[in-house]
């Protein structure tokens, strides 16, 4: 494979990956300038004999990389800074079709503009490269755009975010990310990029884009106070005002629902963080978990200081109710039946059995069907003891095994579907 060191360095022996093919490649032996050398460097033109389990050289196309490992990243977008040249001959407007040139990749694309309808000869403009294949591109590679039949160059430009989003990307929030990728260094772009991105940003997208040495990034991130939670960088005050803002709105929900014990993980996000993943909301959970600021009772999120407390007599009758439960515990005696039971009406057993589940003392498993948690613990351990053993879990499987009737085997299974801890597809669930 014959091409330029654009840049670092290739020695012999080194371990290396074709991308965007991502096949694993060992360095055999260099010609760096035409003469056998143990390196090639930056800006040399250089050979290189390839060896690799499931490489062979018809593998490579014109425009492909050898590079290190972690900075591979194929993408068939592209946000860039495009400047048409003046002496093109009519303006390029939306989604008109070019030639993209990258090194020596040749591959068509469809540009986006995203500040404009129409991009004038002579004037520049952030736009989004929509190419026809995956290829390999930095944060501040140099291209050029060709007119469709590939007969005059029209503009050029610089890559600015290889990774960029397919939709809300001509929105104020996202135009500001791309004024922050403009800045000229890593760490001018990195402190301003926090800045523009309150819902934080991909940390490891950032590095790989900006070709980033683990030397360099182990700077940056000595340098830039950020906090980062599952790869996802925020400014630490924007971080610390998430969390206040879920102790906010537990305060807040304790104080309109009393006799609640809170809100699900689902509803709090909802109030609290909505635009904040799901993934990264529950890390944000478990942190106030850990320092003890929010404690969580079955599904139920709530204050430490807050509690439920039963009159005198619904405490008395949990205590009857309690062994009626566990006597059965795979299928304990609905609401009417635990009324009759103990000679309660049974609207009041209803009642007391809906505030048990809102101190998260018991699980509404179906309608009038309540289960205690540890009831509910051992049937999901069978659960995934029966994944474990056949893949998935059916009606039949879990029924046998826990010896109750077929409806509520799959109203059990139903109840691990909405809880996120199985997912049907036809008639078997498989754990998520």
């Amino acid at each position: 494979m014959t091409g330029t060191v654009f840049s670092g360095t290739v020695r012999i022996g080194e371990q290396l990956l074709l991308s965007p093919a991502n096949i694993a490649v060992r360095v055999r032996g260099i010609h760096a300038q035409n003469r056998p050398s143990e390196t090639g460097m930056t800006g040399q033109r250089c050979a290189l004999n390839l060896a690799g389990t499931d490489f062979n050289k018809d593998d490579v196309r014109r425009g492909d990389w050898i590079l290190a490992e972690h900075a591979h990243g194929p993408t068939q977008r592209l946000d860039v800074r495009l400047q048409l040249l003046a002496g093109a001959d009519k303006p390029l407007r939306h989604w008109s079709p070019v030639h993209f040139h990258l090194g020596a990749v040749d591959v068509m694309a469809r540009v986006a503009l995203l500040e404009h309808d129409v991009l004038e000869p002579g004037a520049s403009g952030l736009a989004q490269l929509v190419l026809d294949r995956p290829i390999g591109a930095l944060r501040g590679d140099r291209f050029i755009i060709r007119d469709q039949s590939a007969s005059r160059t029209v503009g050029g430009g610089k890559v600015l975010d290889p990774f960029p989003p397919e939709r809300k990307r001509r929105t104020p929030d996202r135009l500001a990310v791309l004024a922050a990728l403009e800045r000229p260094t890593a760490l001018a772009a990195l402190q301003e990029l926090l800045d523009a991105s309150p819902n934080g940003f991909d940390l490891k997208r950032f590095f790989i884009s900006a070709n980033l040495s683990p030397e360099e990034v182990a700077a940056l991130r000595r340098d830039v106070p950020l906090a980062e939670i599952d790869g996802i960088a925020f400014p630490i005050q924007v971080w610390e005002s998430l969390q206040q803002a879920v102790l906010e709105q537990l305060k807040e929900s304790h104080k309109q629902v009393p006799d609640m014990l809170g809100p699900d993980a689902g509803r709090l996000r909802r109030l609290a963080a909505p635009r904040l993943p799901r993934a990264i909301f529950a890390s944000l959970l478990a942190t106030l978990r850990e320092q003890g600021r929010i404690l969580q009772s079955g599904p139920w999120l709530h204050l430490p200081e807050h509690r439920i407390t039963l009159a005198p007599k619904d405490r008395n009758l949990w205590h009857r109710v309690k062994p009626l439960l566990l006597d059965q515990p795979f299928q304990p005696p609905r609401v009417r039946d635990l009324a009759n039971a103990l000679e309660v009406e049974e609207d009041h057993m209803r009642r007391l059995m809906q505030q048990l589940t809102a101190m998260g003392e018991v699980y509404r498993v179906a309608h009038d069907h309540y289960f205690m948690l540890q009831s509910v613990e051992q049937l999901a351990a069978i659960a995934r003891e029966i994944a474990a053993e056949h893949g998935s879990i059916t009606a039949a499987l879990f029924r046998d095994r826990i010896g109750t009737g077929r409806k509520l085997a799959i109203q059990i299974l139903e109840f691990f579907d909405a809880g996120a801890m199985t997912r049907r597809a036809g008639d078997a669930h498989y754990l998520r």
